[in-house]
């Protein structure tokens, strides 16, 4: 049984208060992840001193982590995160995906799925894993996005290689963005009135 996941650690540290009583961006006082492996190991102060600051991203992983999280240790989840507001759930997937058109050909698993579950997000409040926003995809998005779709979930899971059509990662990046924007906007007016 493996203890770390293939891709490593990613992990933030914030302060319980912003935990709490959420803040947009929150605020963090380290991060890491194994993109920075190398910096964090050979100048461990230059890194902790510069990897702090706000990060728009929490907002997901706060709102993830109390809908599909598992407590190992310690408090219970309901006793350490607040609510964090819908509209910064979605502005969260907003600043993940719209450099999707630009980025998808260099990641396109990531993109695939997170744009999938972003598009569930905004089209139906859905609070979905890459993984679980894939198969939404798969029973949601149009039929000729569904080979695409299911190649990255295999990918993801480590099963397959990756070979994407890029016409096709474009033209879905598109589609999903789109929508995204259609359905977000309309999402967050209907939720505030």
């Amino acid at each position: 049984m493996e203890l770390v996941p293939s891709k490593g650690i990613e992990m933030s540290i914030v302060e319980e208060k912003y935990c709490k009583d959420f803040a947009h961006p929150t605020p963090y006082v380290l991060h890491y992840s194994e993109f920075y492996r190398q910096e964090a190991t050979e100048n461990p102060e230059e890194y902790c001193r510069r990897m702090n600051g706000r990060d728009p991203d929490l907002a997901g992983h706060f709102t993830v982590i109390k809908k599909t999280g598992i407590t190992l240790y310690g408090l219970l989840k309901e006793d350490v995160f607040g609510d964090v507001p819908y509209s910064c759930y979605l502005d969260s997937i907003w600043r993940d995906i719209r450099d999707s058109l630009e980025r998808i050909e260099k990641n396109p698993v990531y993109y695939v799925l997170n744009l999938a579950r972003g598009l569930a997000a905004a089209s139906q409040g859905e609070i979905l894993s890459k993984e679980q926003g894939g198969t939404w995809g798969i029973r949601h998005l149009p039929v000729g996005y569904r080979p695409l779709i299911e190649t990255a979930l295999k990918a993801y899971k480590g099963s397959e290689e990756e070979v994407f059509d890029k016409e096709k990662l474009s033209e879905y990046a598109d589609y999903v963005i789109k929508r995204y924007q259609r359905y977000s906007s309309r999402w967050i007016l209907d939720r505030e009135n």
